[in-house]
């Protein structure tokens, strides 16, 4: 089973593949660039753990197709 380093390692490698002047607007986070969704990714903040959990479910819907 993956456990939750080697799930944020995942998304961290398909955050870096994003273009680098690519904006994602988060609710009222307001628009993150991909630096920024790195960033909080990689300090597991709850932010970076609501763009972990994001990032799964779209893997996993992937998956169904």
């Amino acid at each position: 089973m993956i456990n939750d380093a080697e799930i944020r390692e995942l998304v961290l490698a398909r955050l870096a593949s994003m273009p680098k002047n690519i904006g994602v607007h988060l609710g009222s986070n307001g628009t993150l660039t991909r630096e920024d969704l790195i960033r909080h990714v990689k300090k597991d903040d709850a932010l970076g753990k609501k763009i972990v959990e994001t990032q799964l479910a779209y893997l996993r819907a992937m998956k169904d197709l």
